[in-house]
Order: structure tokens, then sequence, then C-alpha cells
């Protein structure tokens, strides 16, 4: 079932029990389903220049919810959502996979997207510019909350987090392995990355400052790193497995920690490595 108004939109549903809806605004284009899909939904509700699609598979939705110049989109397998709220010239997208999400409320020119695997989340809340992706894996989980022109993303892996709150220009990573997260409170320019293949429980976090490179795992198990209210520092931990490295209060220092141990500022417990 297809239906539209508001001028010059257009709307179209195919498959089996297919929806698309467009209620108000001007030059939308909304398009649900594909000749061998089913229960799929695409609605467009007020804005204009919006493009809204949820193709292929079973039950997938795209939702964008006024702005203008959207495109929010699902392609195929299951139960995959993506949803824009407000804001203009966003991008919104998920591409194969199992029940995965991903959804920019608020901001302008945001890019989020989610790429196959099962059961993860990309997420953008407010902010401009910013680069919100999960690709692959299981679990995974991608966000910015404020901030503009930030990149934060996983890539493969079991239950990993990559996370930004504030701050510009930051870059966040998850590179795969099971249950490690990356997480920036603040500051400018930071990058952070943790895990990879065959990395497990390592964890990294920045809190205010700018310009710090922090790290952890990759491979490796059960490692930290971090860094607490400072700039320009160079902060590495594992491959352990315990190895604890971090900066505090300082500025331009390099810690690192590479065996068993604990190493904060010029503090070490567990030998020079």
């Amino acid at each position: 079932m297809a239906t539209a108004t508001g001028n010059k939109v257009t709307a179209g549903a195919d498959g089996l029990l297919g929806l698309a809806l467009s209620v108000g605004g001007d030059n939308n284009n909304v398009q649900a389903g594909s000749p061998v899909s089913v229960l799929n939904w695409a609605t467009n509700l007020f804005g204009s220049n919006n493009t809204v699609a949820a193709q292929g598979g079973l039950a997938n939705r795209a939702i964008n919810f006024g702005g203008n110049n959207n495109t929010v989109t699902t392609q195929g397998s299951f139960f995959n959502f993506a949803r824009n709220i407000l804001g203009n010239n966003n991008k919104v997208t998920t591409t194969g996979g199992y029940g995965n999400a991903a959804q920019n409320i608020l901001g302008n020119g945001n890019a989020v997207a989610q790429q196959g695997g099962i059961g993860n989340t990309a997420t953008n809340f407010l902010g401009n510019g910013n680069a919100v992706t999960t690709t692959g894996g299981y679990g995974n989980v991608a966000r910015n909350r404020l901030g503009d022109n930030n990149t934060v993303s996983t890539q493969g892996g079991y239950a990993n987090l990559a996370s930004n709150l504030l701050g510009t220009g930051n870059t966040v990573t998850a590179r795969g392995g099971v249950f490690n997260g990356a997480r920036n409170i603040g500051g400018n320019n930071n990058t952070l990355t943790v895990g990879g293949p065959g990395s497990n429980l390592n964890f990294v976090i920045n809190a205010g400052g700018g310009g710090n490179r922090i790290n952890a795992g990759g491979p490796g198990n059960l490692n930290a790193g971090f860094n607490v209210l400072g700039s320009n520092n160079a902060v590495s931990a594992g491959p352990g497995p315990f190895a604890f490295a971090g900066s505090v209060l300082r500025d331009n220092q390099t810690v690192t920690k590479t065996n068993p141990g604990i190493a904060v500022n010029g503090f070490r417990i567990g030998g020079r490595r």
C-alpha cells in the first residue's frame, strides 16, 4: 500500500504487505519493498526533498521525521531499522545483517551507517558532520552524543563499544575482539583505539584535553589506557595481560606498558616495560 500527500511526492510499495507513506512536505520519494520482500515499511513525515526506502528482505523499516534533504534507507536481510529525526542533509543507512539499527536524532550533515552483522547499533544524537558506523560483528554499539566532526566506529567482533560525548574532531574506534570499549568524554582531536582480532576485555578512555592518542589491546587481553585532563599525550597499554597505562593532569607525555603492571605519569609497578 502506498499513500502520499504534498507537492511532487512519490510513494511506492512492492512485495507482500509493504507500506510506503509520505505526509506533508514537497519533493519526497518514499519506497517500500521489492517483488520478493515481506512487511517492509517506509515513512516520511513532513520535511522536503527526503528519500526514504525500505527494500528487500523481511520486516525492515525506514523512517524520516521532519527536516530536509535527508536520506534514510534499509537494504536487504531481516528486521533492520533506519531512522532520522529532524535535522538536514543527514544520511542514515542499514545494509544487510539481522536486527540492526542506525539512527540520527537532530543535527545536520551526519552520516550514520550500519553494515552487516547481527544486533548492532549506530547512533548520532545532536552535533553536525559526524560519522558513526558499525561494520559486522554481533551486538556492537557505536554512538556520538553532541559535538561536531567526530568519527566513531566499531569493526567486527562481539559486544564492543565506541562512544564519543562532546568535543570536536575526535576519532574513536573499536577494532573487533570481544567486550572491548573505547570512550571519549570531551576535548578535541583525540584518537582512541581499542581491541583487534584476538583482543578481549580491553578499555580506553579520555576525559578532557586535546590531541591525545590512547590505545589498548591489539592483540591482548585485560588491558586499559586512559588520559585525564591532559593534552598531547600518547598512551599505550598491552598486549599484557593486565597492563594499565595512563596520564593524569599532565601534557606532552608518552606512557607505555606492554607487560603486566601499572604505568601512570612517572610512576611504575611491574618493571620498565
